[in-house]
C-alpha cells in the first residue's frame, strides 16, 4: 500500500547573507606570450654606456699572442717556443729535445716542467696563473700539443671507463674521443686564463696527412694538426695565429737537364689556410714567408712576422 504523500512542507530556512567583501583588484592587462628567440624588454645596467665598453687602438694595451706552429719533425718547433719572451715551457711526455738543444746551445737557459699525468699538467698551469711578475711580457708555451692529448685521453679511460681503452671502453663508437673533449674544454679555458692575464700562449704540434672527402669535388690529401679530428675542431677557433710550416728542396738541374736535390732547403711558414692545410691569422700577416735553414733565424723571423706585420 503506497504511504499517503505528506501535504504542508515548510519552507527551508533562508541562507545566511555573507558580509561584504572588498571589491577585487583590476587584473593586470594580459600580455601575449614572448615569442621564442625575443627578450623580455631592456634591463637595468649601470654607466652612460650601458654594459658597453669602448675599445680603442689606444686603451686597449699591449694584446698577447694566441698563437700555434704545426710542423713535421726536427722543423724547429720547440726552438721556436724555447725563445719565446721569459717562457714557462712545459713539455708533453716522450718529447726530450729540451735538453739536446740546451747542449748544444741551439737554445738559451729557461724553466721547464714535465708532466706525467693530466692532473699534474693542469695544476701546472693554474699554478702559472696565481703568479705576480713584474715582467712586461710573459710567454706559456706547450710543446707539443699532440703529446698532451694522449695525455688527457689517457686520463679519460681511467676515469671514465673502468682503464678499458679498447671496444669496451674509451674506444668503443669512438665515444672516448668525444667525452674527452669535456677535459679538453678545461684545457682551452686554463690557457684562456693564462691569456687574460697578459701571457703570450704559444703551442707548437706536429703535422700529419689525411684524406679530406670534399663533399663538393673529389678525395685529396692535406696537412693538419696531429690530433683527433674532435680535438681539432674544438681546438682550432681558440688561436688568433694558426702557422703551418714546412720545408722545401732546393732543386738543381742535373746532367741532361735531370733534376736533382740541390746544396740547401727552404723552411716556409704559410699563414692563410687552404685546401692542402690548416692556416689563420687575426693580426695582419704576410700570407707566407721564408725562415732560413738555420736555428738562429727560427725564432726572430716567426715573430718579427707575428707582432710587426704589414700593416
Amino acid at each position: 500500500m503506497t504511504p499517503p504523500k505528506p501535504t504542508g512542507f515548510a519552507a527551508p530556512p533562508p541562507l545566511p547573507i555573507p558580509p561584504t567583501l572588498p571589491p577585487s583588484p583590476p587584473s593586470p592587462p594580459s600580455t601575449p606570450p614572448l615569442r621564442k628567440g625575443t627578450s623580455p624588454g631592456p634591463r637595468p645596467v649601470q654607466g652612460d654606456d650601458g654594459p658597453f665598453t669602448r675599445f680603442t687602438k689606444e686603451n686597449i694595451g699591449i694584446v698577447p699572442e694566441r698563437v700555434c706552429l704545426y710542423t713535421r719533425a726536427g722543423w724547429g718547433k720547440t726552438t721556436f717556443a724555447a725563445h719565446c719572451p721569459n717562457v714557462s715551457l712545459i713539455e708533453a711526455p716522450h718529447e726530450m729535445g729540451t735538453p739536446v738543444l740546451l747542449k748544444k746551445g741551439s737554445i738559451p737557459a729557461l724553466d721547464v716542467f714535465r708532466p706525467d699525468t693530466w692532473p699534474e699538467f693542469m695544476e701546472g698551469l693554474d699554478w702559472l696563473a696565481l703568479q705576480e711578475s713584474t715582467e712586461e711580457e710573459r710567454t706559456v708555451a706547450l710543446d707539443a700539443l699532440d703529446g698532451f692529448e694522449r695525455l688527457c685521453h689517457d686520463y679519460e679511460t681511467e676515469t671514465a671507463y673502468g682503464g678499458k681503452a679498447g671496444e669496451k671502453g674509451f674506444e668503443g663508437y669512438q665515444r672516448g674521443y668525444k667525452t674527452s673533449l669535456r677535459q679538453w674544454g678545461l684545457l682551452l679555458h686554463a690557457l684562456e686564463r693564462l691569456w687574460l692575464r697578459g701571457w703570450h700562449v704559444v703551442i707548437t704540434c706536429h703535422a700529419h696527412i689525411v684524406k679530406f672527402n670534399d663533399p663538393l669535388g673529389v678525395e685529396y690529401d692535406r696537412y693538419t694538426m696531429a690530433l683527433h679530428p674532435k680535438t681539432t675542431e674544438l681546438t682550432l677557433p681558440w688561436f688568433d695565429t694558426i702557422l703551418f710550416g714546412t720545408t722545401y728542396q732546393n732543386i738543381e738541374m742535373g746532367k741532361k737537364d735531370k733534376p736533382t736535390p740541390g746544396s740547401g732547403k727552404d723552411r716556409v711558414v704559410y699563414t692563410e689556410g687552404c685546401d692542402a692545410y690548416d692556416a689563420k691569422h687575426r693580426p695582419p700577416m704576410l700570407s707566407s714567408f721564408v725562415v732560413k735553414d738555420d736555428y738562429r733565424e727560427t725564432f726572430p723571423t716567426i715573430w718579427e712576422n707575428l707582432t710587426n706585420g704589414p700593416r
